[in-house]
């Protein structure tokens, strides 16, 4: 499922495109929040499929939500709980401090492979759609 917020074009620079955004309560659940400033989303103008023009009304699509949501977080708290369910395993006698750090070093690894895969994620599958509201 893809997540949107609605805006109307205030700039369009040379490689920038500046959204005022519309109705703040979307703002609440946005991934891209940090990238706002005074309810404005600023994107790479170079990396849309579309060029809207200023004083636009437009949907700004998030593609890949729910895939970026779970790598980002479900994965990592999985390879938590199999790296002390491994050291179980492994270690008959494993006490709960070595079995801590055993998740931790599960952790670290998957954190190492999420940031490897969301740079190509984002490179590659990531996509913010513009389109123009009728």
């Amino acid at each position: 499922m893809d997540s949107f917020i609605q805006g109307q074009i205030v700039s369009t620079e040379m490689h920038k495109l500046v959204i005022a955004i519309e109705d703040e309560r979307q703002c609440a659940g946005c991934r891209l929040k940090e990238s706002c400033s005074n309810k404005t989303l600023t994107l790479n103008k170079t990396e849309l499929d579309y060029q809207p023009r200023k004083g636009e009304r437009v949907q700004v699509i998030y593609k890949k939500l729910l895939q970026t949501s779970l790598l980002l977080y479900l994965f990592p708290l999985l390879a938590f709980f199999m790296g002390i369910a491994l050291s179980s395993a492994v270690l008959k006698e494993a006490n709960e401090l070595l079995s801590f750090l055993s998740g931790f070093i599960g952790l670290g690894l998957a954190l190492a492979l999420v940031r490897l895969f969301g740079k190509q994620l984002h490179k590659k599958e990531y996509k913010i759609e513009i389109k123009p509201l009728l």
